[in-house]
């Protein structure tokens, strides 16, 4: 996605997930159960400050949680 502030400014920004589980059966109840989530969220400014000078600002954030389980 791409908002422009002005003839001199461009945002940029995304944003993606992902769940999943999996699930390994064991003997006498003795399985595991993974679950695994995670969140990325990133952006970015270009800015052009004149003919030969242009700046960019990128920032990002990872959220990640993984946990395995015995059932």
């Amino acid at each position: 996605m791409d908002y422009v502030e002005s003839s001199r400014s461009t945002w940029t920004g995304r944003y993606s997930w992902g769940d999943e589980n999996e699930s390994s059966p064991g003997l006498n109840l003795n399985g595991t159960k993974l679950i695994t989530n995670l969140e990325q969220y990133m952006g970015t400014n270009t800015r052009v400050l004149s003919p030969t000078v242009v700046t960019e600002t990128r920032f990002g954030y990872t959220r990640f949680y993984n946990s395995v389980a015995h059932c």
